[in-house]
């Protein structure tokens, strides 16, 4: 197998070695701090992206809200329920086109949404001081190409077998 870091062979992997499982764990462990702070409100992963999305565009639609969030429709569309039932956010028709409508924070929403702020940025302080000077901007220029990447993984069919094959 050939290692795609170095170029080298390698005969196997090691697990604490393998990348896409120390960004999972990483991600895991990031998931689960940040959970601790959103149980204490009642919100969800999901429910959080959403309302910082809310916050951060005021007057999306359903369609926007889960394309800047990268979430399915469905699972879209059920946190919005959930959050309209709780009065988080509110929607209008979108009198061009009746088919849809604009979301955004009601008041409670931004209340909530503010009350979370400062635990939030407690927690980006805490992870980003574990990084020396220089090491954040290296960090987010490898997570965007990792996120690139990725994309471009998933959108192309081939499996590993298959492009040896190839070869």
């Amino acid at each position: 197998m050939e290692n795609l870091v170095t170029g080298a062979t390698v005969s196997a992997l090691k697990l604490e070695e393998f990348l896409p499982y120390r960004l999972a764990m990483l991600s895991s462990a990031v998931s689960e701090a940040l959970g601790v702070i959103l149980a204490r409100h009642d919100l969800s992963m999901g429910d959080w992206a959403v309302l910082m999305t809310l916050a951060q565009a005021p007057q999306l639609t359903a369609k926007a809200v889960g394309a800047r969030c990268d979430m399915h429709k469905t699972k879209v569309s059920r946190i919005l329920a959930g959050l309209l039932q709780r009065n988080l956010i509110s929607r209008a028709a979108d009198h061009g086109d009746l088919r849809q409508s604009f979301l955004r924070l009601t008041p409670a929403g931004q209340e909530l949404y503010g009350a979370c702020l400062p635990a939030m940025a407690e927690l980006t302080q805490r992870l980003e001081a574990a990084l020396e000077t220089g090491e954040r901007e290296s960090l987010d220029r490898g997570l965007m190409r990792l996120a690139q990447r990725s994309r471009q993984l998933i959108a192309d069919p081939f499996t590993v077998g298959e492009r040896q094959r190839r070869r």
